[in-house]
């Protein structure tokens, strides 16, 4: 399941990516932007996106280059897969216990 998440997301990393990149790197906050508008809807912790642009950025160049870029946004995909398998994993079969019981006819 994890490598058909990469496969499919390093697309869409790729595309984001090549669309604003011209020298072979990014800015970080160029990095910040890919990210959010690659999935709107994701709640994105503002200093984790810093840590990991932060380790991302190697070079010593102040930007991000490919493998940085994509490093970062796996994080994130990875992060966002896996918190909506969880959201399923607390759930149960319907039992009998689920229910009140029947009130008692015999009165």
């Amino acid at each position: 399941m994890e490598e058909k998440i990469r496969a499919e997301s390093h697309k869409v990393i790729e595309k984001a990516f090549n669309r604003t990149e011209r020298r072979g790197s990014i800015a970080p906050d160029e990095v910040k932007k890919l990210i959010t508008e690659m999935q709107p809807g994701w709640e994105i912790n503002a200093s984790e996106l810093e840590q990991e642009i932060a380790n991302a950025e190697r070079s010593g160049t102040g930007k991000v280059d490919w493998g940085g870029f994509n490093k970062v946004a796996m994080h994130f995909f990875m992060k966002q897969s896996k918190q909506l398998q969880d959201q399923f994993i607390h759930k149960h079969e319907v039992g009998s216990s689920d229910f009140e019981a029947p009130p008692n006819k015999l009165e």
